[in-house]
Protein backbone atom coordinates (compact mmCIF):
# COMPACT_ATOMS: atom_id res chain seq x y z
CA UNK A 1 0.00 0.00 0.00
CA UNK A 2 2.94 2.60 0.94
CA UNK A 3 4.66 1.52 -2.41
CA UNK A 4 1.15 1.94 -4.21
CA UNK A 5 1.14 5.53 -2.44
CA UNK A 6 4.66 6.25 -3.02
CA UNK A 7 3.74 6.11 -7.00
CA UNK A 8 1.18 7.92 -7.28
CA UNK A 9 2.98 10.71 -5.37
CA UNK A 10 6.19 10.51 -7.48
CA UNK A 11 3.90 10.72 -10.78
CA UNK A 12 1.46 13.42 -9.35
CA UNK A 13 4.73 15.79 -8.32
CA UNK A 14 7.71 14.32 -10.52
CA UNK A 15 6.75 14.36 -13.95
CA UNK A 16 7.56 17.19 -16.16
CA UNK A 17 6.69 15.88 -19.39
CA UNK A 18 2.57 15.05 -18.53
CA UNK A 19 0.84 18.30 -19.66
CA UNK A 20 -2.11 20.42 -17.21
CA UNK A 21 -5.33 19.87 -17.40
CA UNK A 22 -7.40 21.83 -19.52
CA UNK A 23 -9.63 23.77 -16.85
CA UNK A 24 -9.67 27.58 -16.84
CA UNK A 25 -9.40 29.99 -14.37
CA UNK A 26 -12.86 31.50 -13.54
CA UNK A 27 -14.57 27.95 -14.11
CA UNK A 28 -16.75 26.31 -11.02
CA UNK A 29 -17.02 22.74 -9.77
CA UNK A 30 -19.72 20.82 -8.49
CA UNK A 31 -19.03 17.37 -7.27
CA UNK A 32 -21.31 14.93 -5.45
CA UNK A 33 -19.63 12.13 -4.01
CA UNK A 34 -20.82 8.46 -2.19
CA UNK A 35 -19.13 5.78 -0.01
CA UNK A 36 -20.19 3.19 2.26
CA UNK A 37 -20.19 -0.61 3.69
CA UNK A 38 -21.68 -3.29 5.30
CA UNK A 39 -20.38 -6.51 7.26
CA UNK A 40 -21.07 -9.34 9.20
CA UNK A 41 -19.95 -11.79 12.12
CA UNK A 42 -20.85 -14.79 13.69
CA UNK A 43 -19.19 -16.96 16.06
CA UNK A 44 -19.96 -20.61 15.73
CA UNK A 45 -17.50 -21.57 18.97
CA UNK A 46 -20.00 -23.98 21.63
CA UNK A 47 -19.25 -21.34 24.14
CA UNK A 48 -21.98 -19.28 22.64
CA UNK A 49 -25.67 -20.10 21.93
CA UNK A 50 -25.65 -16.66 19.60
CA UNK A 51 -22.65 -14.56 18.89
CA UNK A 52 -23.06 -12.19 15.74
CA UNK A 53 -22.89 -8.95 14.89
CA UNK A 54 -23.90 -6.70 11.28
CA UNK A 55 -22.73 -3.05 10.35
CA UNK A 56 -23.66 -0.40 7.88
CA UNK A 57 -22.81 2.70 6.93
CA UNK A 58 -23.00 5.27 3.58
CA UNK A 59 -21.97 8.69 2.98
CA UNK A 60 -23.07 11.57 0.58
CA UNK A 61 -21.10 14.40 0.24
CA UNK A 62 -22.01 17.53 -1.92
CA UNK A 63 -18.73 20.33 -3.20
CA UNK A 64 -18.97 23.52 -4.92
CA UNK A 65 -15.74 24.83 -5.90
CA UNK A 66 -14.02 27.47 -7.67
CA UNK A 67 -10.94 27.45 -10.33
CA UNK A 68 -9.06 31.18 -9.14
CA UNK A 69 -6.11 29.56 -10.72
CA UNK A 70 -6.21 27.30 -13.70
CA UNK A 71 -5.70 23.10 -12.56
CA UNK A 72 -6.51 24.34 -8.56
CA UNK A 73 -9.82 24.49 -7.57
CA UNK A 74 -11.08 25.50 -3.85
CA UNK A 75 -14.56 25.88 -2.13
CA UNK A 76 -16.91 24.40 0.24
CA UNK A 77 -18.35 20.94 0.99
CA UNK A 78 -21.36 19.65 3.01
CA UNK A 79 -21.69 15.90 3.67
CA UNK A 80 -24.03 13.21 5.47
CA UNK A 81 -23.55 10.17 7.09
CA UNK A 82 -25.15 7.20 8.62
CA UNK A 83 -24.12 4.43 10.30
CA UNK A 84 -25.59 1.27 12.38
CA UNK A 85 -25.01 -1.78 13.67
CA UNK A 86 -26.54 -4.90 15.40
CA UNK A 87 -25.01 -7.49 17.94
CA UNK A 88 -26.20 -10.16 20.12
CA UNK A 89 -24.21 -12.09 22.56
CA UNK A 90 -26.43 -15.01 24.08
CA UNK A 91 -24.49 -18.02 26.55
CA UNK A 92 -26.28 -20.39 28.97
CA UNK A 93 -26.17 -17.83 31.62
CA UNK A 94 -25.81 -14.22 29.75
CA UNK A 95 -28.01 -12.45 27.35
CA UNK A 96 -26.96 -9.11 25.95
CA UNK A 97 -28.22 -7.47 22.35
CA UNK A 98 -27.16 -3.73 21.18
CA UNK A 99 -28.20 -1.54 19.11
CA UNK A 100 -26.94 1.49 17.87
CA UNK A 101 -27.60 4.45 15.29
CA UNK A 102 -25.65 7.06 14.53
CA UNK A 103 -26.11 10.42 12.57
CA UNK A 104 -23.10 13.55 11.01
CA UNK A 105 -23.04 16.43 9.15
CA UNK A 106 -20.20 17.71 8.26
CA UNK A 107 -19.17 21.03 6.62
CA UNK A 108 -15.57 22.19 5.43
CA UNK A 109 -13.42 23.35 3.06
CA UNK A 110 -11.29 22.12 0.67
CA UNK A 111 -8.78 22.76 -1.74
CA UNK A 112 -7.94 20.23 -5.26
CA UNK A 113 -4.98 20.16 -7.40
CA UNK A 114 -5.36 18.82 -11.04
CA UNK A 115 -2.95 17.52 -13.25
CA UNK A 116 -3.66 15.89 -16.96
CA UNK A 117 -2.19 12.10 -17.44
CA UNK A 118 -3.85 11.40 -20.61
CA UNK A 119 -6.26 12.98 -22.95
CA UNK A 120 -9.66 12.41 -21.10
CA UNK A 121 -7.78 11.23 -17.45
CA UNK A 122 -6.97 13.57 -14.66
CA UNK A 123 -5.19 12.49 -10.96
CA UNK A 124 -5.39 14.93 -7.99
CA UNK A 125 -4.21 15.65 -4.45
CA UNK A 126 -7.30 16.91 -1.91
CA UNK A 127 -6.67 18.31 1.36
CA UNK A 128 -9.88 18.98 3.48
CA UNK A 129 -10.64 20.78 6.74
CA UNK A 130 -14.60 20.52 8.07
CA UNK A 131 -16.36 20.16 11.24
CA UNK A 132 -18.70 17.16 12.36
CA UNK A 133 -21.94 16.89 14.41
CA UNK A 134 -22.82 13.68 15.06
CA UNK A 135 -25.98 12.21 17.41
CA UNK A 136 -25.87 8.55 18.55
CA UNK A 137 -28.43 6.39 20.07
CA UNK A 138 -29.52 3.53 20.33
CA UNK A 139 -30.33 0.07 22.44
CA UNK A 140 -28.09 -1.27 24.90
CA UNK A 141 -28.83 -4.36 26.48
CA UNK A 142 -32.09 -3.17 27.38
CA UNK A 143 -31.37 0.02 27.76
CA UNK A 144 -32.38 2.85 25.72
CA UNK A 145 -30.11 5.64 25.13
CA UNK A 146 -30.70 9.01 23.10
CA UNK A 147 -29.13 12.50 22.50
CA UNK A 148 -25.51 12.04 22.83
CA UNK A 149 -23.64 14.54 20.66
CA UNK A 150 -20.19 14.63 19.38
CA UNK A 151 -18.60 17.23 18.12
CA UNK A 152 -15.04 17.27 16.15
CA UNK A 153 -12.89 19.35 13.84
CA UNK A 154 -10.93 16.86 11.01
CA UNK A 155 -8.22 17.55 8.75
CA UNK A 156 -7.84 15.06 5.68
CA UNK A 157 -5.63 14.90 2.74
CA UNK A 158 -6.95 12.64 -0.42
CA UNK A 159 -5.85 11.25 -4.00
CA UNK A 160 -7.71 10.15 -6.66
CA UNK A 161 -8.65 10.45 -10.61
CA UNK A 162 -11.37 11.60 -12.82
CA UNK A 163 -12.26 10.64 -15.96
CA UNK A 164 -13.89 12.58 -18.45
CA UNK A 165 -16.97 11.05 -19.82
CA UNK A 166 -17.95 14.26 -21.69
CA UNK A 167 -16.85 17.65 -22.33
CA UNK A 168 -18.36 18.91 -18.74
CA UNK A 169 -19.02 15.59 -16.82
CA UNK A 170 -16.45 13.53 -15.46
CA UNK A 171 -16.55 10.33 -13.20
CA UNK A 172 -13.82 9.87 -9.99
CA UNK A 173 -13.09 8.06 -7.38
CA UNK A 174 -10.88 9.21 -4.22
CA UNK A 175 -8.45 7.34 -1.82
CA UNK A 176 -8.41 8.44 1.71
CA UNK A 177 -4.31 8.61 3.00
CA UNK A 178 -4.90 10.20 6.25
CA UNK A 179 -6.65 12.21 8.77
CA UNK A 180 -6.51 13.89 12.12
CA UNK A 181 -9.31 14.58 14.02
CA UNK A 182 -9.76 15.94 17.85
CA UNK A 183 -13.66 15.45 19.46
CA UNK A 184 -15.69 15.95 22.44
CA UNK A 185 -18.99 15.62 24.05
CA UNK A 186 -20.95 16.80 27.04
CA UNK A 187 -23.41 15.03 29.23
CA UNK A 188 -24.70 15.60 32.71
CA UNK A 189 -22.65 13.05 34.28
CA UNK A 190 -19.44 12.64 31.47
CA UNK A 191 -17.25 15.29 29.87
CA UNK A 192 -14.57 13.63 27.01
CA UNK A 193 -12.20 14.46 24.86
CA UNK A 194 -10.01 12.57 22.23
CA UNK A 195 -7.47 12.93 19.46
CA UNK A 196 -7.64 10.60 16.65
CA UNK A 197 -5.15 10.37 13.49
CA UNK A 198 -4.90 7.80 11.11
CA UNK A 199 -1.86 7.52 8.02
CA UNK A 200 -2.16 4.94 4.91
CA UNK A 201 -3.81 2.57 6.85
CA UNK A 202 -5.27 0.69 3.57
CA UNK A 203 -7.92 0.66 1.42
CA UNK A 204 -11.09 -0.26 2.49
CA UNK A 205 -14.80 0.95 1.41
CA UNK A 206 -14.80 3.26 4.55
CA UNK A 207 -11.88 5.42 2.84
CA UNK A 208 -13.03 5.11 -0.90
CA UNK A 209 -15.95 7.38 -2.34
CA UNK A 210 -17.21 7.76 -6.15
CA UNK A 211 -18.76 10.23 -7.14
CA UNK A 212 -19.44 12.44 -10.36
CA UNK A 213 -17.99 16.30 -11.37
CA UNK A 214 -19.71 18.61 -13.47
CA UNK A 215 -17.23 21.31 -14.34
CA UNK A 216 -19.04 24.55 -15.50
CA UNK A 217 -17.10 26.50 -18.02
CA UNK A 218 -16.08 30.16 -17.70
CA UNK A 219 -18.46 31.98 -19.84
CA UNK A 220 -21.28 30.13 -18.38
CA UNK A 221 -20.92 31.80 -15.35
CA UNK A 222 -22.93 34.83 -15.75
CA UNK A 223 -27.24 34.18 -15.90
CA UNK A 224 -27.94 35.24 -19.24
CA UNK A 225 -24.70 35.07 -21.10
Amino acid sequence: MKNTITLFLIIFFGLTNISFAQISAGSQLLDLGMSGSTGYYTNSSQSYIENNSSSFNSAVSLGYGFFKHENIVSGILFGYNFAHSNGALVTDSTSRITSSNSIAGNIGYFKRYYKKVFSDMYVFIQPSVYYTLTNSFGVNNGTHYTGTFYHSLNATLACGFSYFISKRFAARATLNLGNFSGSFYTTSAVKSFSVNYGLLQGISLNNISVGLSYFIPTHLKGLGK
